[in-house]
């Protein structure tokens, strides 16, 4: 199959000028693109980086980062990407555990442009000689790490286009950082294998985003929920308002209907849903404005079932977990098994049902199900009824062990005047007895992760 780098080349031939990326402070068409990378190959090649070293990036959200990510696959090499924010304990856990020796921090792009190659000189990696390692979210102990090839990534990019008609005109901006898989999958990738142009700003400044979509005709914007939200909220004038956006994507969490609707008030297009994760990628993808609360339909080239605790396939309207396979989820883990099942299906571990039209509704975590003397208690259907509460702004509801070692309901909620009492009596009709949690407690916040994320680790330990 075509690779990244064959689509690149190919529109390096067709539409040199066309732009490829952008931010704040580059402007890259196809044709440098092209050229760069070439250039880029020989002069990291040069400072000693060879084919099957594994490298560190990181960097920010931008231009250079994109450069040194395709420079490093072009060399054959396997890049962990790691956010800026890592502290160097962490980062050297992360180089100890995938035997990374090197580290890119910055990428200098007068330095790379000295080579006089052409772009036909140099001979790129198979599919399967590069590729990327990526940290598997949701934990804050060392998590496992995703092997995902140079096949993986550029099949994924494909999945988006297919999914989404992403073409040459479109314009893509992707408001979460690069390195995360969410935005490498559906801008990076996406974005290149279809020739479009792809605009990475450094960080999320809400207005600055509304002014980069007015100014560079944004079609394509990828979202995270509280990116969102805060797009949602903002003042907008009928002279400020984007004319040019078509796809607004949410991935990593889901789409509130209160912050849909004040979207939709606001851009004049519905909050379109995204599924995936480290190991598959983008799997799911919700185009049209209903049902709102499903996260959609299987992506291009995806296929999935939903299997009961017993493995045996579930039908519709009825909870199972669920288990897909494509092209682009990832080769294995590093140091450890795949978990897939005898026909390539990977577990997601989310809990979810399938109606007859296909779209998919998740219910929860396999993970975070609570056994409460053998009945089971999801936590997402008890947090979506104490998110109707009056007065509660955000709450997470986890397992914590009791005396006898027996597991509990514990809930945690964010907001003004709660107490436990007159939770407990809104929870009477609304729950089974043994839902309803043992424990309130009553936090300022809820620790989140970059993308907006509840790290769910964190609350287990008192940081409030």
């Amino acid at each position: 199959m075509m690779t990244i780098f064959d689509y690149i080349k190919q529109f390096t031939i067709q539409s040199p000028k066309h732009i490829a990326l952008m931010d704040e402070v580059f402007n890259i068409t196809y044709g440098e693109l092209g050229e760069i990378i070439i250039k880029g190959k020989k002069y990291y090649l040069e400072q000693g980086f060879k084919p099957g070293m594994r490298v560190c990036i990181q960097m920010e959200n931008s231009v250079e980062w994109v450069i040194a990510f395709l420079c490093m696959l072009s060399i054959g090499c396997w890049v962990i990407t790691i956010p800026p924010e890592i502290d160097q304990i962490y980062l050297q856990e992360i180089m100890r555990l995938t035997g990374a020796k090197h580290i890119i921090t910055n990428c200098s792009l007068s330095n790379i442009k000295k080579s006089q190659l052409k772009l036909y000189d140099v001979e790129m990696p198979s599919g399967n000689g590069s590729g990327i390692f990526q940290l598997s979210s949701g934990s804050t102990d060392i998590p496992k790490i995703c092997r995902r090839s140079l096949d993986n990534l550029t099949s994924e990019g494909i999945s988006y286009r297919n999914t989404f008609d992403i073409n040459p005109e479109d314009r893509i901006l992707s408001l979460p950082p690069v390195y995360h898989s969410y935005s490498l999958g559906a801008g990076c990738m996406a974005s290149l294998v279809s020739g479009a142009s792809l605009y990475l700003p450094r960080r999320f400044v809400y207005r600055n985003a509304l002014r980069v979509t007015c100014e560079k005709d944004i079609t394509i914007m990828l979202l995270v929920p509280i990116m969102a939200r805060s797009l949602a909220n903002m003042y907008l004038t009928e002279q400020t308002r984007p004319r040019s956006l078509r796809v607004a994507l949410v991935g990593a969490g889901p789409i509130a209907k209160d912050v849909n609707s004040r979207f939709v008030d606001k851009f004049g297009i519905n909050l379109s849903s995204n599924y995936g994760s480290t190991e598959t990628g983008g799997v799911i993808s919700r185009l049209t404005p209903e049902p709102i609360d499903s996260i959609g339909r299987p992506m291009y080239g995806v296929e999935l079932k939903v299997k009961d605790e017993h493995l045996k396939s579930c039908g519709f309207n009825h909870e199972g977990e669920l288990w897909v396979r494509l092209n682009g989820m990832f080769s294995g883990y590093l140091d450890a098994e795949s978990e897939l099942d005898e026909d390539g299906f990977y577990a997601t571990g989310d809990i979810v049902v399938q109606d007859p039209e296909g779209y998919i509704f998740i219910k929860g975590r396999k993970k975070n199900i609570i056994n409460i003397g053998g009945k089971k208690v999801n936590p997402a259907k008890v947090e979506a009824v104490l998110s109707q509460y009056a007065g509660v702004k955000e709450c997470a509801v986890v397992s914590y062990k009791k005396i006898d070692q027996e597991e509990g309901v514990r809930a945690i909620l964010v907001g003004d005047g709660l107490n436990e009492r007159d939770l407990r009596t809104y929870c009477k009709p609304l729950l089974n007895k043994y839902e309803i949690p043992s424990v309130f407690e009553f936090w300022k916040s809820l620790p989140r992760n970059e993308l907006g994320k509840i790290v769910r680790d964190l609350l287990n330990k008192k940081v409030d």
